[in-house]
């Protein structure tokens, strides 16, 4: 499947034809609740990178011990050992 580009709407109005559209595509896991969930989180990060400049700098701020481990649990890295049977299967 290909990456979707979207560009969330700003009125309520825009918003709710906007997850009602969601709501009929195929391409995508249609609940109410993930697809608002989505338009939630969007906003999130967006006032997160008005504050602090960038996503990266708000994550940074935790320390790298954290940031490794956010990466590790978001599949960004794969530290199994090359003999483990997770290995070749995260590799792909």
């Amino acid at each position: 499947m290909s990456p979707r580009r979207c560009s969330w709407p700003q009125t309520d109005l825009d918003i709710a034809y906007h997850v009602a559209r969601l709501l009929r595509d195929p391409g995508i896991v249609r609940n109410r609740l993930k697809v608002e969930s989505a338009v939630t989180n969007a906003r999130a990060f967006l006032e997160v990178r008005k504050e602090y400049g960038s996503f990266d700098a708000y994550l940074w701020r935790f320390g790298s011990t954290i940031c490794y481990a956010f990466m590790q649990a978001v599949g960004m890295v794969n530290d199994h050992l090359v003999t483990c049977f997770r290995h070749r299967e995260l590799s792909r």
